[in-house]
């Protein structure tokens, strides 16, 4: 009796979709949050077929006039690389970041691109940059939000009437 019940209720899951598949298209690029980032790292590590399709996905977006770090941001928001760099060593202590270099999607995939004359090296030194200028445009963003906050500040005081 309760492997009927089980049937019924795999069936009811998989027309609502809330089975999930490995397959890339399942995915929505650029990744937008950390939880996307290891979702698809696992799913890379323990599917082959999710692995080929993400490998296959990599080779198409690469050709040889586009930058690795062109690239890196229609794969990836910067919002998802924050807590990212490539050996996870980090100044602060309050903040551990994840070693890019131990990620299947960071290194392993992306030698794909050996056709376009990419090396383990030039992964490494690319995403060392990558990281940069990810945390470069955070804090960038950062000092512009504060300004604005300051101009909103001081145009607020000139609204206020004297007394």
């Amino acid at each position: 009796m309760v492997l009927p019940k089980l049937k019924n209720r795999f069936k009811y899951l998989e027309r609502a979709g809330n089975l999930h598949k490995p397959d890339i298209s399942t995915y929505c690029f650029p990744l937008q949050t950390e939880d996307d980032i290891e979702r698809l790292e696992s799913e890379v590590k323990n599917n082959c077929k999710l692995r080929n399709q993400y490998i296959n996905f990599l080779q198409q977006v690469k050709t040889p006039s586009i930058e690795i770090g062109e690239i890196f941001k229609k794969i990836f928001y910067d919002e998802a690389l924050a807590n990212y760099n490539y050996n996870g060593f980090c100044n602060s202590r309050m903040v551990k970041k994840r070693a890019m270099k131990d990620y299947c999607i960071f290194v392993d995939c992306l030698l794909a691109w050996r056709d376009h004359g990419i090396t383990q090296d030039e992964i490494r030194t690319t995403l060392r940059k990558i990281v940069k200028n990810v945390h470069n445009r955070k804090r960038f963003r950062r000092y512009k939000n504060k300004i604005r906050d300051r101009k909103t500040g001081e145009s607020s005081l000139y609204l206020e009437p004297d007394f």
